[in-house]
């Protein structure tokens, strides 16, 4: 009889070390980094919109028209005012009231509009 031996391979599993030394790889490495930052500032820029160029440029005229219009608006809105402290008293009395009437307190209620008629004296 014959024996046959199985052969087994004894390879290593540990890691094959890097050939480069640990400073080449760390300055390979900020190369590549820095190289997509690099490509994208050198990108050519994307044309305008077909619609944009398309548009006729307003005349001089039209842009001061538009221009005295926002001023006109913007003066008016400086002139207007809101209610006055008295006024704006006098509706939350009213709100004020209504309640007192929806719930049947008539006292209160006349009491809510004797400090109405002041206000609306003063």
């Amino acid at each position: 009889m014959s024996e046959t031996k199985s052969t087994k391979s004894t390879k290593s599993t540990a890691p094959a070390e890097d050939p480069k030394p640990a400073a080449t790889n760390a300055a390979t490495n900020a190369a590549a980094a820095a190289a997509p930052a690099a490509a994208a500032a050198t990108a050519p820029t994307p044309a305008p919109p077909a619609d944009a160029e398309s548009k006729p440029k307003e005349s001089k005229a039209a842009t001061a028209a538009k221009r005295s219009a926002a001023q006109k608006r913007a003066d008016a809105e400086k002139g207007q005012k809101g209610p006055s402290a008295a006024e704006q008293m006098i509706a939350a009395l009213n709100t004020e009231r209504d309640g007192y009437v929806r719930r049947g307190l008539d006292a209160r209620v006349k009491q809510v509009d004797t400090q109405i008629n002041l206000l609306k004296k003063s």
